[in-house]
């Protein structure tokens, strides 16, 4: 992706926009208010899905006539560019030219708003690496004029960045965009995942696995944001709090899970969350026989299915002869917080 010449040309169309402005009488009425938004939040696993959505709202007192969105396609800058793929629009309009997304609507009236949904698949796989997914664009107004640019509204705070999850740097997180709930459920498969490589520095593998969603057609969201943070810090209560916790968030339509979220509540049903844990890292010998969730001891589902935090469906031992010995833990629960054993 040629990043230079994609901000030449903002830059240009911003300068054309404001000569414009200078030399139209009306052009006092066309101004806007636009935002953005990126869902799970500031990071995403590599291979999962993540959403943008963009507004812009007409401020001023004419109709906007000929409006476009460009939205560029995120990509990683070095060493190699890593791009992002278009997954699903919100408008059939919108279409993938060269690097970038252009939507295109006929009128916007004064007090309007346009939103523009745009779900992506992040790159298959690399390293982790901080603010190196990075997307910008702009709105413009045409009028008619299939050559002259009358009005340009960039994406506000500038060029958004956000984390790749992968590589050793973050085996411990993961974060993604669920479109699709009741998958398969299996270790390190489901909606979200983290490693299964278990070490000592690493010896907790977490894996959510939503229940069955339907989003309503109208809704600006296709899904859910979704996290997991393999945390050190020891919990109040737990048999083994040498293993720290996993923290599991999926949040409400439209947030992304951070501090202030709603979570989203299941209700008469569950996610189904598997975790593996690495013997060696367990102090004693006494194996994992408790789940705690949200500081609550998990009763058996067949004992309680209906406890407010959920229940735990099975403790699998290691097989035997395995090497390495590995806990499976299988529970269920209606909502969001933090796990251990």
């Amino acid at each position: 992706m040629n990043r230079t010449r994609w901000r030449l040309l903002v830059a240009c169309l911003a300068a054309i926009g404001a000569a414009i402005a200078v030399a139209g009488g009306s052009a006092g009425n066309r101004t806007a208010d636009v935002t953005f938004q990126f869902l799970p939040g500031d990071s995403v696993t590599y291979g999962e899905n993540f959403y943008t959505k963009t507004t812009i709202k007409n401020l001023g007192s004419s109709m906007f006539t000929q409006l476009e969105l460009h939205h560029q396609i995120p990509a990683t800058e070095d060493p190699i560019p890593q791009v992002a793929t278009l997954a699903g629009a919100s408008s059939a309009s919108c279409a993938t030219q060269v690097n970038e997304v252009v939507c295109t609507f006929d009128q916007l009236p004064a007090g309007a708003t346009l939103t523009v949904s745009l779900l992506w698949d992040a790159p298959a796989s690399g390293a982790g690496c901080t603010a190196c997914l990075k997307t910008d664009g702009f709105w413009f107004i045409k009028e008619r004029k299939s050559t002259n640019l009358n009005e340009f509204f960039p994406f506000p705070d500038g060029e958004f960045s956000a984390t790749l999850l992968g590589g050793d740097a973050s085996k411990r997180k993961a974060a993604g965009y669920e479109i699709e709930g009741g998958l398969e459920c299996e270790a390190g498969e489901g909606n979200l995942h983290t490693s299964t490589e278990l070490t000592s520095a690493d010896p907790v593998s977490s894996t959510v696995c939503l229940p069955e969603f339907t989003v309503a057609p109208e809704s600006f969201a296709f899904g859910y944001s979704s996290a997991i943070t393999e945390v050190s810090a020891r919990p109040a209560k737990g048999s083994h709090k040498e293993l720290g916790q996993s923290v599991v968030c999926v949040a409400a339509l439209g947030q992304s899970c951070v501090a202030g979220h709603t979570s989203v509540v299941w209700g008469t049903t569950k996610a189904r969350h598997i975790f593996l844990i690495l013997e060696s890292a367990i102090n004693g010998s006494s194996g994992i026989n408790k789940v705690y969730h949200n500081g609550a001891e998990l009763p058996l589902c067949s004992v309680n299915p209906t406890f407010a935090q959920g229940c735990v469906v099975d403790i699998i031992p290691p097989a035997e002869g395995s090497d390495p010995r590995v806990w499976t833990v299988i529970a269920d629960a209606p909502t969001n917080g933090p796990w251990n054993w």
